[in-house]
């Protein structure tokens, strides 16, 4: 077997795991934020809410997971984003298990808004570097991309 062959045949492999890598970490980001509606009747419980302030909670987090990707798209493109992409996911893991201490409603509030930026810096790295990987074939990697995240 020619040589050229196995090194474009290990070229290949290193870049499906690669994509692999990126949506895996999409589906570890999504698995971490949406376990916040499991947690809604405890923090309920534990912190003598009302669900109203609970819609709250859920309206902080959507936000600041989806305002802020504008602003880490620009840095992405601007810096390539790898160092971005695994600090989200380290971000999100420290806040998501903050919240487990919390005492307070405004403390909770203030987790779940860095969990969300946490979200919104992963995202735009994630797509844009599996456009990247295979960018004949960007469409393939983006929906590779998105259905870990599904």
């Amino acid at each position: 077997m020619p040589t050229g062959l196995l090194s474009e045949k290990s070229r290949h492999r290193n870049l499906l795991l690669g994509l692999s890598a990126i949506a895996f970490g999409h589906l570890a980001l999504e698995a971490c934020n949406n376990i916040l509606p499991i947690l809604y009747p405890t923090i309920v419980e534990r912190l003598g809410l009302s669900y109203t302030p609970v819609r709250l909670i859920a309206l902080v987090h959507g936000a600041f997971g989806s305002f802020p990707q504008p602003l880490f798209g620009w840095v992405t493109d601007r810096s390539g984003g790898r160092v971005l992409g695994w600090t989200s996911l380290a971000w999100l893991g420290v806040w998501a298990a903050a919240i487990g201490f919390t005492q307070g409603y405004a403390l909770l509030l203030v987790c779940v808004s860095l969990m969300g930026i946490a979200s919104a810096m992963y995202h735009p790295v994630g797509a844009s570097g599996a456009s990247e990987i295979f960018p004949d074939r960007s469409g393939t990697a983006i929906s590779v991309f998105s259905l870990g995240g599904s």
